[in-house]
């Protein structure tokens, strides 16, 4: 199953699209089409939960 989700960051809001095997794709901030409908987050599998966890302990710990 595909899936995508945005997350805002210090650098703009990136989307990240997740398959089975796993990310597949990270759109920076320029390449995000807003309009595009994210997954639900109570449906969103492991891995693209993982994902966006790891974006926000990345910028977490970032001094931007």
């Amino acid at each position: 199953m595909n899936e995508f989700a945005k997350i805002e960051t210090p650098i703009g809001t990136l989307g990240v699209r997740t398959n089975s095997k796993g990310v597949y794709r990270l759109h920076l901030a320029n390449d995000v089409d807003h309009r595009e409908t994210e997954t639900p987050a109570n449906e969103q599998s492991p891995i693209l939960k993982k994902a966006l966890k790891e974006l926000v302990e990345y910028f977490d710990h970032r001094n931007l």
